[in-house]
């Protein structure tokens, strides 16, 4: 199996560095500290970070009922951003 070139990266806005294949470009309609990533040239792949700041949540962790909001908006709101067939496989905080 081949891999891709991958160059560093960072998305310095949440203290995130990686690694990612030379031809992902920035997603369209980033919003640093909310949502950003990178994104294939065909959006058959990518990375992306969704970002809710504490203090929306009081400090709290927040619900998965709540999570599941913010995915589902975030989703809603930069499909034409993200890789195409992009699903909710599963929570995280």
């Amino acid at each position: 199996m081949k891999f891709p070139e991958l160059v560093a990266a960072n998305l310095t806005d949440v203290g995130i560095e990686f690694c990612r294949p030379s031809q992902w470009k920035p997603i369209a309609d980033r919003a640093p500290s909310l949502i950003d990533g990178y994104v294939s040239p065909d959006h058959s792949a990518g990375m992306i970070v969704v970002s809710v700041n504490s203090k929306l949540l009081d400090a709290a962790r927040p619900s998965t009922a709540l999570i599941r909001r913010v995915l589902a908006t975030t989703l809603a709101r930069f499909t034409g951003s993200l890789p195409r067939g992009l699903r909710h496989a599963g929570d995280t905080s």
